[in-house]
């Protein structure tokens, strides 16, 4: 029989590491053993169940498009009109990404939160992680900033882009307020997007199938990603992979946000100067 595995660790406890528990999977299936469904691990079922429907209700209603066919005569005639579309989309993010997966953890019996990610976990590994990482980047982002393709895609609200220009052709201030709420709205879009992916989906299915989640969860990371500009498009598989091992190894969602939000916003403001200058 395949050695049992602990469900709960206590403080001092042995720990399994997680490529020897992906192994074990793995060998369980080559040599085609049938697992009675009772024996499957019912948190990973859950997780996977959920991650699904929650993923497909976001690309469906979580949108700027579902807002403009639905919702946007709420706001007609309002200030800054054309941001309420995106303001939407980083909130259902934050709802749908960050709230609905807490709250579906709650119910789950004897979870705790930081099970999935939500604390800080090995804190002085991560911050250390996420600054070096964004120093690798940041070389990269602002070679990647001449990219025609680039300047013309970010900020992805045209109308914010319009709005930088007027204000760098006439120092209307009103111009740049809008992008600095664009990008704190944005920023907040990560919570969600983050936790989602690293904490719910990759720190969630780890305990049942090893490192091999962070592999697995860079499919429907990179599936979202289609539309983007084609490199990095693909370069969000690696880079999935690359927020998946910060995750599993500190424990926790909120690197990766800090990282993610980072060259997301920076990505944003090298476009702008760029379309300025």
């Amino acid at each position: 029989m395949p050695p049992v595995r602990q469900e709960t660790v206590l403080p001092g406890e042995a720990v399994e590491p997680a490529a020897e528990r992906g192994r074990a999977s793995l060998a369980a299936l080559a040599r085609q053993e049938a697992r009675p469904l009772e024996a499957l691990d019912r948190a990973a079922v859950l997780t996977l169940v959920a991650g699904a429907l929650i993923i497909v209700t976001f690309q469906s209603v979580g949108k700027t498009g579902w807002f403009n066919d639905h919702l946007a005569h709420l706001v007609e005639g309002w200030p800054r009109e054309p941001l309420y579309p995106y303001l939407y989309w980083f909130g259902s993010s934050v709802l749908w990404l960050f709230v609905v997966p807490v709250a579906l953890i709650a119910l789950m019996p004897g979870v705790s939160l930081s099970r999935f990610g939500l604390g800080l976990g090995d804190w002085r590994f991560g911050l250390r992680a996420a600054a070096l990482l964004y120093a690798t980047m940041l070389p990269v982002l602002v070679a990647v900033s001449f990219a025609p393709n680039f300047v013309g895609y970010y900020p992805m609200s045209a109308w914010v882009r319009s709005e930088v220009a007027v204000y760098a052709d006439s120092g209307v201030r009103s111009g740049l307020l809008s992008f600095l709420i664009y990008e704190a709205a944005y920023a907040v879009y990560f919570v969600g997007w983050e936790f989602f992916h690293r904490g719910f989906l990759t720190i969630g299915l780890e305990r049942a199938i090893g490192w091999y989640a962070v592999f697995v969860v860079a499919i429907p990371f990179g599936i979202m990603h289609v539309g983007k500009p084609f490199p990095e498009a693909y370069g969000a598989v690696a880079a999935s992979i690359v927020l998946g091992w910060l995750a599993v190894r500190t424990r926790s969602s909120w690197y990766g946000f800090g990282l993610h939000a980072g060259i997301a916003v920076t990505m944003d403001t090298l476009a702008v100067v760029q379309q300025v200058s």
